[in-house]
């Protein structure tokens, strides 16, 4: 799934609907534009010819910001200006243009100062007129708790999530012990074959990232890069994809007859 296709599904399930809150709090990675466009876009096409030409003008207008109903605002240097807060409110004031209501997108959420955070409240929990604050994060910890409290927070599972979720699985099967405990560990987490090959895609560039740091032999990482290549074969060939890691996996600790995947 490419990283629009994920933006539009996510809008799909969380934003795109009739009871609109006029504030979110969206905690994501770098796909924050995407996000934006994909928000304004499935929220705003009901005012629109639903023919698939006016469809894509108005995502191009968004997309190159042209869209008078969006005042999108990037941080300026280490923290945004107060005359971007003033933009903001004047921003607000007004009616909608084009579209069903305004839109404020706040892209570097965290570079919002504290003064500049406190200048918001007032259009964050009563924005005059029909309108929509978004503002971007990659976590919560840099905002107040007086903004917080006025917003709803929607977490994206953006690709570093999913990264790092693939990397705590691969430690927790390589620290573990016991066999029987890696083997439970790969039947409790993966659930498909289209995520078994996430997870040997992650091993992969894990097998280079660490083999560089941990200075493992170029004998063991060419061995260790075979035996996944062999269980992504192995998957293409309708063999149960829990199996082929698994074997895999048992593999990997037989290597130079003992245990090497805490290298890993």
């Amino acid at each position: 799934m490419s990283i629009l296709q994920g933006c539009q599904q996510w809008v799909k399930l969380q934003l795109s609907h009739i009871n609109l809150s006029h504030f979110y709090i969206i905690v994501c990675g770098d796909e924050r534009y995407e996000l934006l466009n994909e928000i304004v876009l499935q929220n705003e096409i009901g005012g629109f010819s639903n023919d698939a030409n006016s469809q894509e003008n108005l995502r191009k207008k968004i997309k190159d910001g042209n869209y008078a109903d969006l005042l999108l605002l990037k941080s300026s240097g280490a923290s945004y200006k107060v005359e971007q807060m003033k933009e903001i409110i004047d921003f607000l004031k007004l009616k909608p243009y084009e579209g069903k209501r305004r839109w404020v997108g706040i892209m570097d959420g965290e570079s919002l100062s504290i003064s500049n955070q406190n200048k918001l409240l007032k259009s964050l929990e009563e924005p005059a007129g029909k309108a929509t604050i978004l503002i971007f994060v990659k976590d919560t910890s840099s905002l107040l708790d007086t903004v917080i409290s006025r917003g709803q927070i929607l977490r994206v599972n953006s690709k570093q999530q999913e990264d790092d979720k693939l990397n705590r699985l691969i430690d927790s099967i390589f620290d573990a012990t016991h066999t029987y405990k890696k083997l439970k560990l790969i039947d409790e987490n993966l659930a498909n074959s289209k995520e078994a090959d996430q997870f040997l895609e992650a091993l992969e560039k894990r097998v280079l990232s660490d083999g560089k740091k941990k200075h493992i032999s170029i004998d063991i990482m060419g061995r260790y890069y075979d035996l996944i290549e062999k269980a992504m074969e192995n998957i293409r060939g309708n063999i149960d994809y829990k199996r082929a890691i698994k074997i895999m996996v048992l593999q990997m600790e037989e290597i130079d007859g003992k245990d090497c995947c805490h290298k890993i």
